[in-house]
């Protein structure tokens, strides 16, 4: 029924006769919603449980707005019809006290728990309330500033249920938020269920825009507490999926947590329960150094693009407006930190925005947002939500996170990385450990992980239920990857790191040579680490020359005291030149313009690496050569 008028900010009530011919009974929702785009609620969206037999129904509610309402009701989805007779809508006198409550018997509610008391005392309530949590903080700051005479910013946070929260800490320095998924609990026969769910597969955005809702522009601002459960097969989302867009929201920093549960019930945060320890566990947080250093070198671009949202000062004194994200009253799009900077501008703002996703792009396509590939600006982050998995891809910083299974993918510069299992969840970050890209960069971390759990521990299913904690050493699913690198170095090393960082001897990473870089595989199965440093070297920093007629030796690998080398077809007379690991030149021979194969004597050289360079007018070829006795 559409025509109806409202009242802003007043008590109405929906008056109507209603039966349905299911002999069981038929739910129904009622809403008030605004006669036009985008049809958002008005104040009432109630569902009803109609019978047989005709029944009065009357819903009160407060009015959002005076603009032209629609009154719908939803009769779908269950079998049934549905009649309806003398519906009205009108505005409701209401007293300012109930009957039960009087001032002189001291029994008026601050809080009513219902909302259809009268407006003004429920801005009255929320001004108070706002206020009162105002105060704490102004009377803390100022203890710490002027009591005791630090001079150290001072920050904090709460549980933002509404803007009001953002005008109570606006004095601080800078806003802090904690946020978490998960949490551990005792099921109905005595089982423990880590019930998590992974960020990544949130539709909505999750954990990044909780976080967001605290962040204020041009104000410093820190996730004080990302907290996930252990065990949980998705606990790698802290480094991976938090701290990149951390990065790209160009927020400074986030503490991590981690809540393990007691053997008895209920749950409490320790460090330690009777099986297991929590501390120097590297492979419990293993991608932390990675992304530490990411941090540090701004791995990941802030984005340029930045989206403002500005709160009307009567969404503070009527919270019940705050109904839509980022506490607008318009329809809001949840998913704005995914691909834009958002900040929190104005609390004090003469209109608030309406409906600012819709500045973006990605979601005035056809259909709304792909979920298949949210790609942030730059395509530093990619997310595909139905698949579960997150893309990392920045110069000095790339990796994955998710159900990655057979994962393949080409980053920037060519890098390739495929995912041989068989991990069903992995994560990785390769960071560049200088201001260089992975590819030019000398040094540069791998960092690689999957689940981590107790030995012994019992899973049922794979939605992270659990029933029994275990009682041995913490393990990690090991998988496997190989990686294709572009590369102008003479040579590449990977070196696995034990959890103390220092280099395992025992195990060695086979490098293989391909045309303009190297291409190697990680096996957790044979190499049982996570962290694998790699060096690239050049013995010369004179450019290869590549063509089809390069330079060659043979044979190679050398294992006699003399061998050949065929030089190339545009060999114009020149010099060949032999050096070894230090970059020492240890012989050099002139070729004339008429030789295309050419003796070499190995006679007098050791066992190892060398480099054999041609250069001829301003050409220069190169070609290593292993020489073995």
């Amino acid at each position: 029924q559409s025509g109806a008028q409202l009242e802003p900010h007043k008590v109405h009530v929906l008056r109507f006769w209603a039966k349905t011919t299911a002999p069981a009974g038929k739910t129904i929702q009622v809403s008030i919603l605004r006669h036009g785009y985008p049809w958002e609620s008005l104040g009432l969206s109630q569902q009803v449980r109609l019978t047989p037999s005709w029944q009065r129904y009357e819903l009160s509610f407060i009015a959002t707005d005076s603009i032209p309402a629609y009154i719908a009701f939803g009769v779908g989805g269950s079998d049934g019809d549905v009649f309806l007779d003398s519906i009205h809508l009108a505005p409701q006198q209401t007293e300012g006290l109930l009957p039960d409550e009087s001032l002189e018997r001291a029994t008026v509610l601050l809080l009513h728990p219902d909302s259809t008391i009268t407006p003004e005392r429920l801005r009255d309530a929320t001004l108070f309330l706002t206020d009162l949590e105002k105060s704490y903080y102004v009377s803390m700051y100022r203890f710490i500033r002027d009591s005791l005479g630090l001079p150290i910013l001072v920050g904090g946070g709460t549980d933002f249920a509404s803007a009001n929260d953002l005008v109570a800490i606006e004095m601080l320095d800078f806003t802090t938020a904690s946020v978490g998924n998960g949490g551990i609990y005792s099921g109905s026969s005595g089982e423990w269920h880590a019930a998590t769910d992974a960020s990544l597969d949130a539709a909505w955005g999750s954990t990044v825009y909780l976080a967001s809702l605290a962040a204020r522009k041009q104000k410093p601002f820190f996730i004080a507490s990302y907290t996930i459960p252990y065990p949980c097969p998705f606990i790698n989302e802290i480094a991976t999926y938090a701290g990149s867009y951390c990065l790209f929201q160009d927020w400074d920093g986030m503490a991590v947590f981690n809540t393990f549960a007691s053997v008895q019930f209920p749950w409490d945060r320790i460090q330690q329960n009777h099986f297991w320890s929590a501390e120097a566990v590297y492979a419990l947080h293993a991608l932390i150094p990675a992304l530490s250093s990411a941090f540090r070198t701004g791995a990941i671009g802030p984005s340029t693009e930045r989206l403002y949202i500005n709160i009307s000062r009567e969404l503070l004194e009527y919270p019940y407006l705050q109904r839509s994200a980022y506490f607008l009253s318009s329809p809001t799009d949840s998913r704005i930190p995914f691909l834009r900077m958002v900040r929190i501008d104005s609390l004090d703002a003469q209109t608030p925005s309406f409906m600012p996703h819709l500045v973006i792009p990605d979601f005035n396509r056809d259909g709304g947002l792909d979920m298949s590939a949210v790609v942030a600006e730059g395509e530093q982050l990619r997310w595909n939500q139905p698949a579960g998995q997150l893309s990392i891809n920045s110069p000095r910083l790339i990796g994955f996170q998710g159900r990655m299974g057979s994962y393949y993918q080409t980053y920037r510069n060519s890098i390739t990385v495929e995912h041989l299992g068989p991990a069903s969840m992995a994560s990785m970050l390769w960071t560049s450990l200088d201001s260089l890209p992975i590819v030019a960069s000398q040094r540069s971390l791998i960092a690689l992980t999957t689940r981590t759990q107790n030995e012994g521990a019992i899973w049922s299913g794979n939605n992270s239920l659990w029933q029994g904690w275990g009682s041995g050493t913490t393990q990690v699913e090991a998988t496997a990857i190989a990686i294709s690198i572009p590369s102008d170095y003479d040579s590449l090393a990977v070196i696995p790191l034990g959890d103390d960082g220092v280099p395992v001897a025992t195990y060695t990473v086979p490098i293989q040579r391909i045309r303009g870089g190297f291409r190697f595989i990680l096996d957790q199965r044979q190499i049982p680490t996570a962290w694998f440093a790699l060096t690239q070297y050049r013995l010369l920093h004179t450019p290869e020359q590549t063509d089809a007629h390069e330079l060659t030796i043979y044979p190679n690998p050398l294992t006699s005291g003399s061998g050949f080398a065929i030089l190339p077809e545009r060999w114009n007379g020149g010099t060949l030149e032999l050096w070894d690991g230090s970059g020492r030149c240890i012989s050099r021979q002139r070729v004339e313009e008429s030789r295309r194969v050419v003796p070499l004597s190995f006679a007098d050289i050791g066992s190892g690496m060398y480099l054999l360079v041609g250069k001829s007018e301003s050409q220069c070829w190169a070609q290593k050569v292993l020489v073995l006795r």
